[in-house]
């Protein structure tokens, strides 16, 4: 195993400098948010930051923010939580919209629903707890509850570790009103293209006579899950050059899992392997050893340093496969965050 670990950071190096060199992946700059920092909400952030920057937040409750026709990374500080909340209390709406098709959101560690309206390009939610905002009953009229996400006309859409849930219903039995609205759903599609990998959907809460929402509400498009929930992978992210993290391997014993390494995202769906290809063009491949009878295996992951000079943060998108006894089938990707050790 530690020949296979040599092989496999050899070629982490080779697409870290090819991610460097290619630009697409590369931020000049960070702009970070939270306590003592140049910006208090995520939002004055994002429209402040150039197309390709990287929004780096410290844990706490934000205020929701609108990303419009620009490629951004939006990422939790490494062990924080983020929740876009009134005081944790009430969920506030995030929008992702209008990107090109050479254009990429990254939001990882983000909690809080998303709109995702209009987006040619490809938009990746990791490792992020989504609830949809409640209904409310209080006047005339009910105002139905959002769901978890809800993707509009968006082509390339890939959410692994999450968990989703519709906002809860509402009720009013104070006279003269007298009624309720049901539960949303985890996940809205209409026109869009959704990955989902080792993630949960379900619908919101029921109120009074009017029912729990349903985990999916599919008007047109399609959602496509990994068929092969028992092999996973995570790797640490964000990743501050010199500091060492983890990639974090699950699928069962005698398994061979193969390491993706890209620059970028793509958007493929291959049945015969029973997922969707969510990175490229790939700049290196790592076979590592045989899991053993755990199925589990860690290995460090440790990066020394960004190319070219002045670059501030680069995401590495790295997605897993498996070579197993019944042919080899795509598992879920990990896109993680290098950022210069001065941040």
């Amino acid at each position: 195993m530690n020949r296979r670990w040599i092989e496999t950071f050899g070629r982490l190096a080779g697409a870290i400098a090819f991610a460097g060199a290619a630009g697409d992946s590369a931020s000049a700059a960070v702009l970070r948010v939270g306590n003592g920092h140049p910006y208090s909400q995520i939002s004055t952030a994002v429209t402040a930051a150039q197309d390709g920057d990287t929004v780096l937040v410290d844990g706490g409750w934000y205020g929701a923010f609108v990303v419009s026709g620009k490629s951004l990374t939006i990422v939790a500080e490494q062990g924080q939580a983020v929740s876009i909340s009134f005081f944790g209390i009430v969920p506030l709406r995030s929008t992702v919209q209008g990107l090109q098709a050479h254009q990429r959101v990254v939001i990882r560690g983000i909690d809080g629903p998303f709109h995702l309206y209009d987006n040619a390009g490809t938009v990746r939610l990791e490792d992020c707890t989504i609830v949809g905002q409640p209904g409310d009953c209080a006047s005339v009229f009910c105002v139905p509850p959002t769901a978890g996400v809800e993707a509009t006309d968006s082509a390339s859409v890939a959410i692994t570790r999450c968990s989703l849930e519709g906002g809860a219903g509402n009720s009013n039995t104070v006279p003269p009103f007298n009624h309720c609205v049901g539960g949303g759903p985890g996940l809205k599609v209409f026109g869009s293209t959704v990955a989902l990998y080792d993630s949960t959907v379900s619908g919101g809460a029921a109120s009074g006579s009017c029912p729990a929402g349903t985990p999916t509400d599919i008007s047109s498009g399609a959602v496509l899950q990994g068929l092969s929930p028992q092999h996973r992978f995570e790797a640490t992210s964000p990743l501050r050059t010199a500091q060492l993290g983890s990639l974090d391997f699950e699928g069962t014993a005698g398994d061979l899992p193969i390491l993706l390494i890209s620059a970028g995202t793509d958007f493929l769906d291959a049945p015969q392997y029973q997922g969707v290809l969510l990175v490229g063009p790939i700049t290196g491949v790592a076979v590592l050893g045989a899991l053993p009878a755990s199925g589990n295996v860690s290995l460090p992951l440790f990066v020394g340093n960004l190319p070219p000079a002045g670059v501030q943060a680069l995401d590495l998108h790295l997605q897993t496969g498996y070579a197993t006894g019944g042919g080899f089938v795509l598992a879920e990707p990990s896109i993680v965050t290098l950022l210069d050790p001065s941040l």
